[in-house]
């Protein structure tokens, strides 16, 4: 969408560099970032990468740190070197999720390692930055995918295809706002933008997220409707304790 909008853009990645015509780069490698940023001189880094998968964060915690925590800090102090603005994408997993609808400028409480890392990357984005730069949390996001388990969003199929087992159970309590990873896109784009135009007046936190509402159990019966799965009530049950 940068590029739709007239802009000149180099985008990153690392495993899936040859699908999408993207320039390698190892988070990990911290002269790469540095080399990097200082030969293209961008006028805004948006940083949208993170290791946000669960069974990933926890067999491998100090990978996760550097991923979504230090190399955080050495893209803002880069990005903040080279004149750029940094726009960090964090995650509503810096709350508990104990008491939302959560507001910018609310505590943060990490439940997990995941959200701990990212809550540190923001403090270092922050840091490096001198309050300088953008953070946008966004929700449980879905869109475009090569494996169904990537998304938590698209990896309830799994619940109904083939039918679920009599007898599941699927959390029906806690509220949650999965959002589209191209209307995301959208609000990335409408920050540049507006940082292009008002300077340094646009900086700090920002929430976004779908307006819709859903529990694990109602996407799940979405879902199934959508794949065309009839699936009894005696085996997917709303759990609401």
């Amino acid at each position: 969408q940068l590029k739709e909008g007239g802009h000149e853009v180099v985008g990153t990645g690392l495993t899936r560099v040859k699908k999408g015509g993207l320039v390698s780069l190892d988070l990990e490698d911290e002269e790469a970032i540095k080399k990097l940023l200082s030969t293209e001189r961008p006028d805004i880094v948006v940083h949208a990468a993170a290791e946000r998968r669960p069974e990933e964060c926890d067999a491998n915690p100090g990978k996760t740190r550097k991923v979504n925590a230090d190399a955080t800090a050495v893209i803002a102090a880069a990005a903040h070197k080279a004149k750029a603005w940094l726009l960090f994408v964090s995650t509503e997993y810096v709350f508990d999720g104990e008491s939302p609808p959560y507001a910018e400028q609310d505590k943060k409480n990490p439940p997990n390692l995941y959200g701990q890392t990212k809550s540190d990357g923001e403090e270092a984005a922050i840091k490096a930055t001198g309050g300088d730069c953008g953070i946008l949390r966004v929700p449980v996001l879905y869109g475009p995918l090569e494996k169904i388990a990537e998304s938590s969003v698209t990896a309830l199929a799994k619940l109904v295809f083939p039918r679920t087992k009599e007898g599941t159970r699927a959390d029906h309590w806690q509220i949650r706002h999965p959002t589209h990873v191209g209307d995301v896109a959208k609000a990335v784009l409408g920050l540049c933008a507006a940082r292009a135009r008002q300077g340094k007046s646009v900086k700090g936190a920002f929430h976004y997220s779908s307006p819709q509402s859903f529990t694990k159990y109602s996407l799940t019966v979405i879902i199934a409707d959508i794949l065309g799965v009839d699936v009894p009530d005696n085996h997917l049950i709303p759990d609401s304790d």
